[in-house]
């Protein structure tokens, strides 16, 4: 019907509100590929705009495109504060395995140590014979 009246803004925002809806699903689907998420997300974009090209003021396109765009930029953000904190727990745990090697080879360099002092002793008294 929208292909018979292109101008009718009602249909073009079902449309959109359908297309929506749609976008939404996939991207709740885990299994779903990050290209096919970004596909269908220009695709409701366009389908919003193509109601603003309309009817410029209709409520609903103006808020659901802001609402789209807003859930874009907080899950980008989240997506970067989860590799940063991601990334810091990695450096940190390697941090943490090497403090605990440098103790590990301290304690076990000790131990040679106290070795060597006792053979030192034992060959010197068997030197002394």
């Amino acid at each position: 019907m929208l292909k018979e009246s292109p101008q009718n803004a009602q249909f073009a925002l079902r449309l959109a509100v359908i297309n929506d809806q749609l976008f939404k699903d996939l991207q709740a689907n885990e299994a779903t590929d990050s290209s096919t998420v970004a596909i269908a997300f220009a695709e409701v974009v366009e389908n919003y705009k193509s109601v603003l090209a309309i009817k410029p003021k209709d409520l609903t396109a103006n808020f659901n495109l802001a609402m789209l765009y807003t859930q874009s930029a907080n899950n980008y953000y989240k997506t970067i504060n989860e590799l940063t904190l991601t990334e810091y727990k990695s450096i940190n745990s390697k941090q943490k395995n090497t403090k605990q090697r440098q103790m590990h080879i301290s304690h076990k360099l000790y131990h040679i140590r106290k070795l060597h002092m006792l053979f030192s002793l034992k060959a010197q008294t068997f030197l002394g014979l």
